[in-house]
């Protein structure tokens, strides 16, 4: 590590030196998008990379003031984040609030504290994270991804993916698996 990039980083540098666990679909899509940029290897990458690198401290640092602070969210917050990770899972806010026992607009609310997004928006980070994992790991075609992530259909994935990680699922494909 780079000791004056790390000076840079003021109090929030403690944070590389925790071993952490993070459950936030976000953090996978900026971990996709740093795979992008360290095999473009144009001249703007090593800008990119900081900038992902830098956003990557910013949410470690956040959960590590959290837990300091003994503000952790309640355990309902994290069961039903936790439902959400479960592919099957729950269909609606109302079933997933009926989950955890707790009523709708006090878990939209609590979640969107906790995790800084709505919860549609944590799940549909979540199923492109999941998609881009097949997309670097199998040869599936883009329509069957999409269905197998949860989406309406190819397009819908291909948009919503464009916009979360900036590159086509296409493009993804090919920068993870050069032929």
């Amino acid at each position: 590590a780079d000791p004056a990039g790390v000076g840079r980083l003021g109090p929030h540098a403690r944070v590389l030196e925790e071993r952490a666990t993070f459950h936030v679909a976000y953090l996978s899509l900026l971990g996709c998008r740093l795979l992008v940029e360290l095999r473009a290897g144009d001249v703007a990458a090593p800008l990119a990379i900081e900038g992902l690198l830098l956003e990557v401290v910013a949410s470690a640092s956040r959960a590590a003031e959290l837990r300091l602070r003994g503000t952790t969210p309640p355990r309902w917050i994290s069961e039903a984040r936790d439902l959400l990770h479960d592919p099957g899972g729950v269909r609606s806010l109302s079933d997933l609030a009926e989950a955890v026992g707790v009523h709708p607009v006090t878990l939209a609310r609590g979640f969107r504290q906790a995790y800084g997004c709505s919860v549609g928006a944590y799940l549909r980070r979540l199923r492109i994270a999941r998609a881009a994992q097949r997309l670097a790991e199998t040869d599936d075609a883009l329509a069957e991804i999409a269905l197998a992530a949860g989406f309406a259909d190819q397009s819908h994935f291909s948009n919503l993916f464009r916009q979360e990680t900036g590159i086509s699922p296409s493009a993804f494909r090919r920068s993870i698996k050069p032929r």
